[in-house]
């Protein structure tokens, strides 16, 4: 069990004996791990045993939105919202170790329920558990995961290998590892006809963001930015583009494209996103320049 923390020493043990037939006739090898915590060697070991003998993989998703809501309903002892479900799927992509952690920790912790209306709460066992997790990850497919972290909603391959700085034909096989393991999971785009892609575990984007360090968050968001400016639907993803420019130290740019987001809001009749807009850019002239906003 939990075959993810395992080391090379006791792989190589488990790979001599299984090639010498010992499960042929004494047993029965069952190996259980996470596959959101990759460990290369242990997928070099499964790889290898493929060639030798016969080997079944089962996977195991995560529970779906009705199976998360009769677990809610189960720890609550009654009916939970189709909000908070639907945030909590959303969040745990229905793993029940995350759900219930996440559950246990908002009940003993009731006087902070207002503040999880927006995300729920990250409890620090979860945190300790991904964090531990990360380190046996590839140097590469950590870089990897943090772009992808830091990039947030659905966005192209093109996009993560540029900012990323990976070459498309060496490195789309690291992207595919992160896929396979379910780390980044493959979104399909009706209106571009594209795949495109997206953080499988918002926990784990959660941990990856708070564990960097801030100043290579600024660098990154501040790449993102530039890098979306380029696209030709840049003027619909306006307040995006404006809050990485802000997270990456760039208020200048991030004032003009929040002014941007709301003329384009405005255009469309939203007018709470326009408002929004216009307040984020108002802010950032307060903060940087109160003797102008005064006036």
């Amino acid at each position: 069990d939990d075959a993810q923390w395992v080391d090379q020493q006791t792989l190589h043990a488990l790979t001599c004996i299984t090639q010498n037939g010992f499960f042929d006739s004494h047993g029965l090898l069952v190996i259980a791990h996470r596959p959101e915590i990759v460990n290369p060697d242990l997928d070099d070991m499964i790889n290898q045993l493929y060639r030798s003998v016969h080997i079944t993989t089962v996977k195991v998703n995560g529970l779906s939105p009705d199976g998360l809501n009769m677990l809610v309903r189960q720890v609550l002892e009654k009916p939970p919202s189709m909000e908070f479900v639907a945030q909590l799927y959303r969040e745990t992509n229905g793993n029940p170790f995350l759900a219930l952690e996440i559950i246990r920790y908002i009940l003993e912790h009731p006087e902070d329920a207002e503040s999880f209306t927006t995300q729920l709460p990250l409890p620090e066992n979860i945190h300790a558990l991904i964090r531990d997790g990360m380190k046996i990850v590839p140097m590469e497919l950590q870089h990897i995961l943090l772009c992808a972290a830091g990039i947030g909603g659905n966005f192209s391959a093109e996009c993560l290998l540029t900012i990323a700085d990976l070459d498309p034909e060496k490195d789309i096989a690291a992207i595919e590892t992160l896929v396979n393991s379910g780390l980044l999971r493959l979104i399909n785009d009706n209106e571009s006809n594209r795949v495109n892609l997206q953080f499988g575990y918002e926990k784990i984007r959660e941990v990856l963001l708070k564990d960097a360090s801030p100043l290579r968050l600024q660098l990154l968001h501040k790449k993102i930015a530039v890098y979306m400016e380029t696209d030709p639907d840049a003027k619909n993803k306006a307040a995006v583009i404006a809050r990485h420019y802000q997270a990456g130290g760039e208020s200048v740019a991030a004032f003009d494209w929040f002014i941007k987001a709301a003329k384009s809001a405005w255009k469309l009749g939203a007018k709470e996103n326009t408002l929004n807009a216009y307040q984020q850019a108002e802010s950032l002239l307060i903060r940087h320049y109160p003797d102008v906003a005064g006036l």
